[in-house]
């Protein structure tokens, strides 16, 4: 009850306050989301190319340093079996191809490390870099001993010269190893930043279809209450003031206890009834004393014929007399003409005190339509200025449902605009996922290179197995080819393994793009929604506009009609006081018509 005293305004801020809220909320929640999924694309996209440029490049550098390294020991080892004969002597060249190829793998993923903030691996880097240039001089040192002076002389070096070949080669492990540790660990931050993007959508999509639920909602139950407590009654009033302008004066008006425009309006015509009923009464008053005043006047003229014919046949009676009888005759001829005239005299006096009497009632009957007609106009004016703001603010109401309109609109672009942009992004993570499995062709055709080397160094350990004491030398090198082999490898696996990581995540990130990118279809479908919803409440309001300015007119024409009645009372009032004039002239010519009789009978009885 306490929502029917307040005013129109009130009502429908009290309706679209909550649907402008959840509105409100969902466009916050839509860009909250959009800003936080942004930032986990680019936390996505700046580790998926930490990975490709930085993670990556890194483990490739190490693997040329460990290749490095090993091919520095295969290639001066090899002299030893081969003394540097002629088309057996690009041991030394090929030794320092490498080192020039471990020194360039070890700038490379000194500068890698410091651009990823990697202060322990550059230490190691440091460590193996320091320690590389005493092994190659040592390799070197031992070739030239095999060269010039022999098997002893070499023999004697090459056993430091491994013990120190497998010291380097171990700290190259580690490097290795803590390459492999953080490539995992990068890769591990991407799957969780991916499984957070995952439930963030997910949470993101429940809450929008809630949010969405509850406008959705209040936007019917708002449809609702403006047909039942706005729409419905102003018809209601409508169809009663129709009613009582086509004659039905007892119609009953509902609504008048309720203390917004809709009350003020049903008691504005309450008023206009009452007016109605008096001057219905009055005219109907008027009517009976009209009546009467038309039965008096034929009962006096009856009565006064016969009193003429009764005074006529008494004075023939009378002339038939004996004129000796005259003068008595003629003095009680003079006593019943006055008793006569008296009697007439009384009866015009009596006659002009009714309609005076009359017409005073008239007068006041005619005064207080007047007055009534006078709080009628009032009331009607109010009314018709509540009918004005209630207009003037329905076409307010719409211009705001116009507005919310263009926002819900600006929403949908939003997400249209953030659908495009993951698209974007999807395509550029299917280009990293495209790189990455060019990369992984390379690896496997390095894989298989190591595997063909691998068989070349089985056929050659055969081969140096039949020669016997003479292959020797060559057995060894054989097996270190084998060795190296093995190690590419390795090498190649651990990378293709990296690859295939690198991968998953892409493919994982595609697909959570997908993710949001539907969760923002759902958004712009469910604003589209809302927008739908705020046009069928503007199509309400533009009908209770309709409705409350057709209203007005109606109320413009009652106050019309009242005017007029003030005027008919007006001239009724004026018409009033001059009969009373009229009557009150009537009395004293009756009087002064009195006292000409006494005179006159005076002189006669004289």
């Amino acid at each position: 009850m306490q929502l029917l005293k307040l005013n129109l305004g009130g009502k429908l801020a009290l309706i679209f306050l909550p649907l402008a809220v959840v509105i409100i909320v969902l466009g916050l929640m839509a860009g909250w989301m959009l800003d936080k999924q942004s930032d986990e694309m680019k936390i996505i996209g700046n580790g998926s190319e930490e990975v490709g440029t930085g993670v990556v490049p890194l483990i490739r550098a190490l693997a040329d340093i460990r290749q490095s390294v090993i091919q520095v020991q295969q290639f001066l080892t090899d002299i030893s079996a081969t003394r540097g004969q002629d088309g057996l002597d690009s041991g030394f060249d090929e030794a320092a191809q490498n080192a020039a190829a471990f020194a360039k793998a070890v700038e490379t993923a000194k500068t890698t490390a410091k651009s990823l903030g990697l202060i322990s691996l550059q230490d190691r880097l440091d460590d193996v870099s320091e320690r590389f240039p005493p092994y190659y001089q040592m390799g070197q040192t031992m070739a030239r001993l095999y060269i010039d002076e022999g098997t002893s002389a070499g023999n004697a070096v090459m056993g430091q010269f491994d013990a120190t070949a497998i010291s380097l080669n171990e700290a190259v492990e580690v490097l290795l190893e803590e390459g492999n540790t953080l490539a995992n660990d990068k890769i591990a931050d991407l799957l969780a930043v991916v499984s957070a993007a995952q439930a963030d959508a997910a949470s993101f999509k429940t809450q929008s279809q809630l949010v969405s639920a509850i406008g959705i909602l209040i936007a019917i139950l708002a449809a609702i209450f403006l047909m039942m407590t706005i729409a419905r009654p102003i018809a209601v009033i409508g169809r009663t003031l129709t009613a009582i302008m086509s004659g039905a004066a007892d119609s009953a008006i509902p609504y008048q206890s309720r203390g917004d425009e809709v009350g003020a309006m049903a008691r504005a015509l309450s008023q206009y009834q009452i007016v109605l009923a008096e001057q219905a009464e009055s005219r109907e008053a008027q009517m009976r004393a009209d009546q009467e005043r038309q039965a008096q006047e034929v009962k006096r003229e009856r009565e006064k014929r016969l009193e003429d014919d009764q005074k006529r046949e008494e004075q023939a009676r009378l002339e038939a007399d004996a004129r000796a009888r005259q003068r008595e005759t003629l003095q009680a001829l003079a006593r019943e003409f006055e008793n006569t005239v008296k009697l007439v005299a009384e009866q015009v006096a009596s006659s002009s005190e009714q309609v005076r009497s009359a017409a005073a009632n008239m007068l006041n009957n005619a005064e207080a339509v007047n007055q009534s007609v006078t709080s009628a106009d009032r009331a009607t004016e109010t009314a018709s200025s509540n009918v004005t703001v209630v207009a003037a603010a329905a076409e307010e109401l719409s211009y705001s449902i116009n507005t919310i309109v263009e926002r819900v609109r600006e929403s949908s672009r939003l997400a249209s605009e953030s659908a495009r942009k993951s698209d974007n992004a999807n395509g550029r993570i299917a280009h990293l996922a495209d790189t990455a499995e060019k990369i992984g062709k390379v690896i496997h055709l390095i894989n298989d290179i190591a595997e063909q080397t691998n068989l070349l160094a089985l056929n050659a350990t055969i081969e140096a197995a039949r020669a016997g004491e003479a292959g020797k030398g060559f057995a060894v090198v054989a097996s270190e080819v084998k060795n190296l082999a093995a190690q590419t490898a390795k090498a190649t696996e651990e990378i293709s393994t990296q690859i295939t990581s690198i991968q998953d995540v892409s493919k994982e990130a595609v697909g959570l793009i997908a993710e949001v990118t539907k969760a923002i279809g759902d958004v712009n479908d469910i604003s589209g929604a809302i927008s739908e919803a705020v046009d069928q409440q503007s199509a309400a309001t533009a009908d209770i506009s309709k409705s409350t300015q057709q209203a007005a007119a109606g109320t413009a024409e009652v106050r019309n009609d009242i005017l007029e009645v003030s005027r008919v009372a007006g001239e009724t009032g004026s018409q009033a006081r001059e009969v009373l004039g009229a009557a009150e002239s009537l009395v004293s010519e009756a009087g002064r018509l009195r006292r000409d009789v006494d005179q006159f009978l005076k002189h006669v009885m004289s």
